[in-house]
């Protein structure tokens, strides 16, 4: 699995990317085991900002990248369809996980994180990048959009 942060290369040459490599393969087959990875490597229930990042999958459910999509305050974070799916396309993902953090540590989704997830689910039925879940971390639990059944 890799963290991967995009940049443009010197003389506005093709993306670069910048990795962190984990040796052991995860898998993204529960909302839990998600939550469980970002959790691990990149302690998203403690941040005290809002943080978003897109879980790129192979076809097997195979986490294949890692991308932090979007940084914001306390109680916010701009998550724009276009820089989550171009990510998800430079890595050849079958799908994607969206996931963020609530700092106060309640995951209940506001009414921007529905909309977001709804205009997120729209751009990838477009480009026939499924989106299985969106994900947020409050301290100690999570709420997920698929388990719900508002995806």
């Amino acid at each position: 699995m890799y963290k991967l942060e995009t940049y443009m290369g010197k003389d506005k040459l093709p993306v670069l990317e910048k990795q962190l490599i984990c040796e052991e393969v995860v898998s993204a087959s529960s909302p839990e085991k998600v939550y469980e990875m970002l959790n691990k490597y990149f302690r998203l229930s403690s941040r005290t900002e809002e943080y978003c990042f897109m879980v790129a999958i192979d076809t097997k459910c195979n986490i294949i990248g890692v991308f932090e999509v979007s940084h914001g305050s306390i109680d916010s974070s701009c998550v724009n369809p276009r820089e989550v799916y171009m990510k998800a396309l430079s890595c050849n993902a079958a799908g994607i996980i969206v996931v963020h953090n609530h700092p106060s540590g309640d995951p209940s989704p506001s009414g921007p994180d529905i909309a977001v997830a709804k205009r997120l689910k729209e751009a990838g039925d477009i480009l026939g990048v499924k989106i299985f879940d969106f994900i947020i971390c409050g301290e100690g639990c999570y709420y997920s959009f698929q388990e719900h059944d508002r995806l």
